[in-house]
């Protein structure tokens, strides 16, 4: 028995059972006030029984079912577990389902329950009863208040409903909104390679095509365009991409010059951001991506007193921030306690954990458990860092977002190494090599175009290539054959011959010159997201 309990399916086939039994023999009036219950979520104020049901009989009818409780002035559920097939209603006929629907669709406005949750619950309602004329009416505003409340899952499977049901009674203008609301929530949930977002791209492309598209419109179809572009590491797109509207669009303006960092270096980043607060001095956005790029490459150079100052003027710019930038902002904070031997406990950055989860933010979710991994291995913790760093790998393989790809398992790779796991870090430095070959091919052009010690420590600014060369080291060290295959691989004819020099820079000056630098901590090597 405690096997079944354990088993899902087993728990909603004897819920569903238990439930049907007890409302099927159930008269009808208290059926309609049990499943009108079941889909305000479980629960309802006991005054608002008489809006729905002005008959004390049903009530106690309710009460002996002994589904629902009396609880701090609501009726409520007694288990969860009966929530489900109440809401399903399978147990009842098509057309007492729909009975149930409407009477709570004209009824819900009177409801004393939260104004908005009211109007999701009435949408979802017209979508049962196919009631179109209400859909056509209400459908943008309250997936736009979705958006704005980030609630990015709700707000999709909506589209999804809306989509199914309205798209014959739609105008092009409204499909267009459709199909960039669909988008955005894809890029919102880290689904960078759905099949269902190249759907929406392609019906977006095609409608620009052939109809008459609202200038702001367009703008928003390339600001998410250029997103994708940057999840999936495609720089050179989203620059040609962003470049008509550079000068006219300040959020496309600030993309690009992550673009811009991207591909050709953190100095032409900060001049992009520098010319778009000239062209744009008022956009917020743009001032707190400045000192933000400020802020890194404070870190990178140990100046942990400017990286403070740095922070301390972001936090002036919080209130203008989405979510996911405050997010961003108090993981940044954290990184400069942990680089400055400030940081004491995780306390702090399991909260952060906690609200990247909660909200659906996968990419910042798989930084803050990276930044626990190193924590946790500068307290020498090696089972708790390896476990973290496990957690951001697993992320970082389920978003494909380019930017942090492949930090995570270089820090696997590293930690691995230190510990004598030769075959685990091996296995980790080949497929990060892999990894970043088919999708950043530049980065090999760039190390292997230098001749010189000079020229591959410039490079390290760009933890991108410091990955690649502790990996590169690995391979070097403990499995020679692995490494010649790999550099065979990596070193085809339109990138280069191999520099004399860069076998003993790898084997040899590589780890004095990285001591100098911040991937160098309580005498490990590891990178930060």
């Amino acid at each position: 028995m405690p096997r079944l309990y354990k088993n899902q399916k087993y728990l909603q086939s004897i819920s569903l059972e238990y439930v049907k039994k007890i409302i099927v023999e159930s008269e009808i009036e208290v059926q309609n006030l049990a499943c009108m219950i079941g889909l305000m979520e479980g629960k309802l104020p006991e005054s608002d029984l008489k809006i729905i049901c002005n008959n004390y009989s049903v009530k106690e009818g309710l009460i002996r079912t002994k589904l629902f409780q009396f609880q701090n002035g609501n009726i409520q559920i007694r288990h969860m577990f009966y929530l489900g097939p109440l809401q399903q209603m399978a147990f009842l006929s098509s057309y007492r389902q729909h009975e149930i629907y409407t009477m709570l669709f004209d009824k819900i406005e009177l409801l004393s329950v939260d104004k908005f949750c009211k109007t999701i619950k009435k949408i979802q309602l017209a979508i049962f009863l196919e009631n179109r004329q209400y859909l056509g009416e209400k459908w943008k505003e309250v997936i736009s208040n979705l958006l704005f409340q980030e609630d990015y899952v709700l707000a999709q499977s909506l589209l999804k409903d809306v989509y199914n049901l309205m798209e014959n009674d739609f105008s092009v203008s409204e499909l267009f909104d459709i199909f960039l609301m669909s988008s955005y929530c894809c890029l919102k949930l880290c689904d960078f390679h759905s099949d269902l977002l190249q759907t929406w791209f392609r019906e977006l492309h095609n409608l620009s095509l052939i109809a008459e598209i609202s200038p702001e419109q367009m703008k928003w179809y390339y600001l998410l365009q250029a997103k994708y572009y940057l999840a999936v590491g495609q720089y050179q797109a989203l620059i040609r991409q962003t470049d008509e509207l550079r000068t006219i669009e300040p959020q496309l303006r600030h993309i690009r010059a992550i673009g811009i960092k991207h591909q050709y270096g953190m100095s032409c980043c900060i001049l992009s951001l520098k010319r778009g607060i000239k062209r744009f001095p008022e956009n917020m956005l743009l001032k707190y991506s400045y000192y933000d790029h400020l802020l890194a490459i404070s870190i990178n150079r140990g100046n942990f007193k400017k990286a403070k100052a740095n922070i301390d003027i972001l936090k002036t710019y919080k209130e203008a921030l989405s979510l996911e930038d405050q997010i961003h902002l108090e993981f940044n904070e954290l990184t400069v306690l942990f680089y400055s031997k400030e940081m004491t406990d995780i306390r702090q950055l399991l909260d952060l954990c906690g609200k990247a989860y909660q909200n659906n933010l996968y990419v910042e979710l798989s930084r803050s458990y990276n930044l626990l991994g190193q924590f946790f291995w500068a307290k020498k913790e090696w089972e708790k860092a390896i476990e973290a760093f496990n957690e951001a790998a697993g992320l970082q393989d389920r978003t494909e977002h380019q930017t942090y790809r492949w930090i995570a398992k270089t820090n696997l790779a590293l930690i691995n190494l230190e510990l004598k796991n030769k075959s685990e870090a091996v296995m980790h430095a080949r497929e990060i090599i892999l990894g970043y070959y088919s999708s950043k091919q530049d980065k090999f052009k760039h190390i292997f175009a230098a001749d010189n010690k000079t020229a591959y420590t410039d490079f390290f600014t760009d933890k991108e290539i410091v990955s690649i060369l502790l990996m590169l080291r690995i391979l070097y060290k403990n499995d020679q054959t692995e490494y010649t295959k790999i550099i065979e691989k990596v070193t085809q004819t339109d990138i280069g011959v191999l520099p004399k020099e860069f076998e003993y820079f790898i084997s040899h000056s590589l780890v004095s010159e990285l001591k100098k630098t911040y991937y160098y901590v309580d005498g490990n090597f590891m990178i930060k997201c």
